[in-house]
């Protein structure tokens, strides 16, 4: 038998490949955008009733995405995108200890940053626009903020 017939269902791969990480990657970072625009669109069908889904798509988002990885991660050991194309996350500690820290980083680190993201965009067009607090201390926090964010 020729090497060259060889697929992925007779050869088990050690480690993954370059494109296998990309591509769950790339599965992964379409997920948001995509369920953001169908928020859009059913949030547009009837505005007066279902205007709170656009408004608070980002919960909604955690919420499906947690119970989404969650499932993943306590049934197959990995994300919902590593599942996907075949990959598997193996733990180095406590499988406690590595599930939180897998859902914590699937989960609530792009969670917050897109909070942080969408904050540091306001404060910037804010204080573009001259925009300021009565509160002075509140005006110094934002600058500090604004100055500091991209890190």
């Amino acid at each position: 038998m020729s090497s060259a017939f060889l697929t992925s269902a007779y050869v088990e791969a050690v480690n993954p490949s370059v494109f296998e990480v990309v591509a769950q990657e790339s599965l992964m970072n379409t997920l948001k955008p995509a369920f953001d625009k169908i928020m859009q669109v059913v949030a547009n069908a009837s505005p007066r009733y279902l205007s709170f889904l656009h408004t608070f798509r980002d919960e909604i988002y955690l919420l499906l995405n947690s119970s989404l990885q969650l499932h993943y991660l306590n049934l197959f050991s990995s994300s919902f995108s590593e599942n996907f194309y075949g990959l598997e996350r193996k733990p180095v500690s406590s499988d406690k200890l590595s599930l939180r820290a897998s859902y914590l980083c699937l989960v609530l680190v792009p969670y917050m940053k897109r909070k942080l993201d969408r904050l540091f965009e306001k404060f910037r067009e804010d204080t573009a626009d001259g925009l300021l607090y009565e509160n002075k201390y509140l005006n110094t926090v934002r600058s500090a903020f604004v100055s500091a964010y991209p890190f």
